[in-house]
């Protein structure tokens, strides 16, 4: 049974602009953040929404990928067909073959 209202919350939450993330940080690093934020002219939130793109692209970079193996599945698929076509037809031609 589906629950539609987890799916209308779903939904919903997909439609966002933008999530909230909260963190801890120390005293002192929440001020050198925000030291190094002011003088880049930039917000705390600015600051860490980049950091955070530019480790996402990198760790992307980085691990290797998922490997999509439905192409291979569709290749055996037609090579099976292909030469059960190919018995079919040597078959078909031996029987057509006076004796």
């Amino acid at each position: 049974m589906v629950d539609t209202n987890q799916t209308q919350t779903d939904k919903k939450e997909m439609s966002k602009k933008s999530e909230k993330l909260e963190i801890r940080l120390s005293y002192e690093e929440k001020q050198e953040l925000s030291s190094v934020a002011e003088i880049e002219g930039r917000t705390v939130s600015d600051l860490v929404r980049g950091l955070i793109r530019r480790y996402v692209k990198v760790s992307r970079e980085r691990l290797p990928r998922r490997r999509s193996y439905g192409w291979m599945i569709g290749l055996g698929l037609f090579c099976f067909l292909l030469g059960h076509m190919a018995t079919l037809l040597v078959a078909h031609l031996h029987n057509l073959k006076p004796h």
